[in-house]
């Protein structure tokens, strides 16, 4: 799989279809790819919604939805490891990377609710 596929990486010519960047495919666990949604929804919250409810409540739909649909290919423990994955690595680049287009307050917002959440989900 492609650890960070994107719509950017996929494109249609004609009735073909070509993946670009396929230089980071390799193996990873099953369920790998469930983390990303989450990470895109936590970095795109707006401002205002940048608090650890609303980061836990996105990390909830998804994990209850994991235990519901995905029980049978992943743990929830596994989905929680991801998830700090993702949110260890949102703390040193994806989120300081933001302060070169958002207000200093908002970005330190964000970077608390994850913070936050990654605590959540250690406990």
């Amino acid at each position: 799989m492609h650890p960070h596929l994107s719509g950017a990486d996929v494109r249609m010519s004609g009735n073909e279809w070509i993946v670009f960047a396929n230089h980071f495919w390799s193996w990873r666990q099953p369920g790998y790819d469930i983390a990303f949604p989450l990470w895109g929804q936590w970095l795109a919250l707006p401002p205002e919604k940048r608090t650890p409810e609303h980061v836990a409540r996105i990390t909830d739909a998804w994990m209850d939805m994991a235990e519901r649909e995905l029980s049978g290919i992943v743990s929830p423990s596994d989905v929680r490891l991801m998830l700090l994955n993702r949110l260890y690595g949102s703390l040193i680049l994806d989120i300081p990377a933001k302060e070169k287009t958002e207000d200093p307050d908002a970005v330190e917002a964000l970077a608390s609710a994850c913070e936050a959440e990654a605590n959540r989900l250690l406990s």
